[in-house]
């Protein structure tokens, strides 16, 4: 918080270009950044793979719930 760097705990996908921007990576945009990708990929984990949910409702889910590049 006080200007240091860190690594990040995650990365984009290779095909997402929204954060290579420079101020990305200061703070606190790089706390926002972070968050939504944790968000996006909590969202994803979470509405694919689940028993008994035809592939057709998966999708549906996960195009609502999982913003995408």
């Amino acid at each position: 918080m006080e200007g240091g760097t860190t690594e990040c705990c995650i990365e984009p996908l290779p095909q997402d270009k929204r954060f290579v921007g420079e101020d990305w990576h200061r703070w606190p945009y790089c706390f926002i950044y972070q968050s939504f990708l944790l968000h996006q990929q909590w969202w994803h984990n979470a509405t694919t793979g689940v028993r008994g949910i035809s592939k057709q409702h998966e999708d549906i889910v996960e195009f609502a719930f999982t913003p995408d590049p």
